[in-house]
C-alpha cells in the first residue's frame, strides 16, 4: 500500500468543488443576486455617487432660431472629480430648469423641454470616453437643455442635474444683454 502524500482522484474532486463553490459564492456577493435592481461592490461602483460630479464652465447659451435675441438651449459639461471611483448613470438622472416662471422637468423625449447627451469627451488625465450613458472616470458629458421657451437677456435661470443616488449639482445663471449665436455665460 503506498502512503504518499499524493492526492486521491476522490480528494482531488472534493478540493475541486470547494474551489468552484467557492468561486460561485463570491461572484453573488461582489455582483448580486441577478435581479434587475443588483446589489454587491461592483453595481454599487457602477452606479456610484453624484457628489463627486463637476460642472466645467463655461455654460454655453445658444441662439433661439427663431428668435436671436434670446437663448434656446443651454449647454453644460459634467465630469467626475478626478479620482472618483464608480461611475453617474445620466440615463436615470433628472433634469430641471427654473426660472422666475416656474421650474421644468425636462425629458429626453425630442419635444422641449428636454435634455441630451451631445458629446461624450476624453477628461485627462485618463481619457477614456465610451458610447453608454455612465459618466465614467475619464469621461466628460456635454449635456444640452432646450426649456419651453426662450431665455430673455438679463433673465435669471437655474439648471439642476439630479443623478439616480445622491445630491444634486445645481448651476445659476444670468443671460447676458447682448446676445451671439453662442453665448458665454461663464
Amino acid at each position: 500500500m503506498d502512503h504518499s502524500l499524493a492526492l486521491t482522484r476522490l480528494e482531488q474532486g472534493i478540493l475541486l468543488l470547494v474551489i468552484l463553490g467557492g468561486a460561485g459564492i463570491a461572484f453573488n456577493l461582489y455582483t448580486g443576486p441577478g435581479t434587475d435592481n443588483p446589489v454587491g461592490i461592483v453595481p454599487d461602483a457602477l452606479t456610484g455617487s453624484s457628489a463627486a460630479l463637476l460642472v466645467d464652465t463655461p455654460l454655453e447659451g445658444f441662439g433661439d432660431p427663431a428668435d436671436p435675441g434670446r437663448i434656446g438651449s443651454v449647454s453644460i459639461s459634467l465630469r467626475l472629480f478626478p479620482g472618483s471611483v464608480g461611475a453617474v448613470d445620466m440615463g436615470r438622472a433628472g433634469v430641471l430648469f427654473t426660472t422666475q416662471g416656474g421650474t421644468e422637468t425636462c425629458s429626453t423625449s425630442p419635444v422641449p423641454p428636454n435634455w441630451t447627451i451631445t458629446d461624450r469627451l476624453n477628461a485627462l488625465p485618463i481619457g477614456a470616453a465610451d458610447d453608454d450613458d455612465l459618466l465614467e472616470p475619464g469621461e466628460e458629458f456635454v449635456i444640452r437643455v432646450w426649456p419651453s421657451r426662450a431665455l430673455a437677456p438679463r433673465e435669471t435661470f437655474t439648471l439642476t442635474v439630479a443623478p439616480p443616488r445622491g445630491p444634486a449639482v445645481k448651476v445659476t445663471r444670468t443671460v447676458p444683454p447682448r446676445i451671439t449665436p453662442v453665448t458665454d455665460l461663464g
